[in-house]
């Protein structure tokens, strides 16, 4: 039928695996604590479901074909992971690259609308994030974590930004928030002690938390 199931959990340290031409989906935990290396992924894969990496602590190279959607945690605790073919995912879920500590850079795709809550919390190497201007909305504590991340253009007509969403990311120092947010969450810079942030909107609009910018 397409799908890759679970079938890989005890694949050797440091395997390296080719999936084959035809599979369109890597089903939920298929790869998950299978100490796989590299992977390569055909470009009939467009969906890589919940969980199918999690915690494939060596996994250091994939590629992703274009126009893939990711599930919930599909790369959450790869901690070898450095870098991905963002631009080819059209979408992603909640957790999806979560604690990828690895990570340096994640440019993501036009046309993407939404950063899932908690997308790309506690990656730690994180340092340079470009979000489209299609972006509408910028979930819970997306980028909580995110201490190396020192620069962030948030999109003209973001409309909601999640409680906790750049939390703990030290390394900010100006954010400019556009006149379109109607929706802010609580605490979105909390620990970011030298941060400076500038707001579009002339008065704090009623879909803003009081403690918006609690630090």
């Amino acid at each position: 039928d397409g799908v890759l199931k679970n079938f890989f959990e005890y694949v050797c340290k440091k395997a390296e695996i080719t999936v084959p031409d035809g599979v369109t989906t890597i089903g939920e935990i298929a790869f998950a604590d299978s100490n796989l290396c590299k992977i390569t992924l055909p470009e009939t894969v467009k969906s890589i479901e919940g969980s199918a990496f999690l915690s494939n602590f060596y996994l250091c190279e994939i590629n992703i074909p274009v126009g893939c959607k990711v599930g919930e945690s599909a790369f959450m605790g790869c901690n070898s992971l450095m870098r991905l073919d963002f631009k080819n995912i059209v979408s992603f879920g909640s957790s999806a690259f979560n604690d990828c500590a690895s990570l340096r850079e994640a440019e993501l795709a036009d046309g993407l609308t939404e950063i899932a809550d908690y997308s790309f919390g506690y990656c730690y190497g994180l340092c340079r994030v470009v979000i489209p201007q299609t972006v509408k909305r910028i979930g819970e504590e997306a980028f909580t974590g995110c201490e190396k991340l020192f620069e962030i253009l948030l999109p003209t007509e973001l409309e909601e930004i999640g409680a906790l969403a750049f939390a703990e990311c030290r390394g900010l120092k100006e954010v400019i928030i556009p006149e379109s947010v109607k929706f802010a969450g609580g605490k979105i810079f909390r620990r970011c002690k030298n941060i400076t942030v500038y707001c579009e909107a002339d008065e704090k609009p009623d879909g803003w938390a009081d403690d918006w910018n609690v630090t």
